[in-house]
């Protein structure tokens, strides 16, 4: 009741189409499946793209440069 997803990008790298987590509340305009833009993620390098569809959520989202 008092916990809340929200906006958070879900992406499973082997199985996409099993990115959906089970939560125990509703979330609110979550992303499933939809692939990220990794840099390099098979390198280990979770950085996304310039111009990934990601670039505007979790910690760069507010305003947290990425770490190098």
């Amino acid at each position: 009741q008092t916990f809340k997803f929200a906006r958070n990008w879900w992406y499973c790298l082997d199985q996409p189409e099993r990115s959906r987590p089970r939560l125990p509340v509703e979330e609110l305009d979550g992303v499933y499946g939809k692939s990220p833009a990794f840099r390099d993620a098979d390198g280990g390098d979770l950085r996304v793209q310039p111009d990934s569809p990601a670039l505007k959520v979790g910690a760069e989202a507010q305003g947290t440069p990425p770490v190098p």
